[in-house]
């Protein structure tokens, strides 16, 4: 019994044209455990970014945050994650060798010790000319516990990218 062509060429594309819409709809749909996510941190280009001044419009001052991003290095995202408390401390938490590292970005609770200004100034650049992003962070510590201290000691620290690890050391 020999069939015609004909009878199967419909047949074909509407085999197709639902194939087609399911990758779609697979690839529209985010999956059921995703986390959804509340900003990108984006350093696709070369020179710095200020990552400060991102967090900045995020983040009203003296209100307690959890937000949840990704950090888009080019070819690879990373997870992190931006937590401030009321009281006025604020973390950006990063992959790190160890798990997360936590990137103090923002202190004005006095504690024994506050930055000065509250906002520590937050870089992504390249410090090692490997064309990979690293972090810098500055910030000047007052120490009110001590009144004698009226000048701020100045902190700097650089957190390389590790591109093998996909973390930040």
């Amino acid at each position: 019994m020999k069939l015609k062509k004909e009878l199967f060429a419909p047949l074909l594309w509407v085999n197709c044209i639902v194939l087609c819409l399911t990758c779609l709809d697979i690839f529209a749909q985010p999956e059921e455990n995703q986390t959804p996510v509340d900003f990108h941190l984006d350093c696709k280009d070369y020179g710095a970014v200020n990552v400060t001044a991102i967090l900045q419009q995020i983040v009203p001052e003296c209100t307690e945050v959890d937000k949840t991003g990704l950090l888009n290095l080019g070819n690879v995202s990373l997870p992190v994650s931006l937590s401030f408390t009321r009281k006025g401390n604020g973390v950006l938490s990063v992959p790190g060798k160890a798990g997360l590292l936590n990137l103090h970005c923002y202190d004005s609770h006095d504690n024994g010790t506050i930055f000065s200004p509250y906002w520590a100034q937050l870089t992504l650049q390249d410090c090692n000319n490997d064309e990979y992003p690293d972090f810098v962070i500055e910030y000047n510590v007052l120490r009110t516990e001590e009144a004698s201290q009226t000048t701020p000691t100045p902190v700097k620290k650089q957190y390389v990218y590790n591109p093998e690890g996909q973390f930040f050391e």
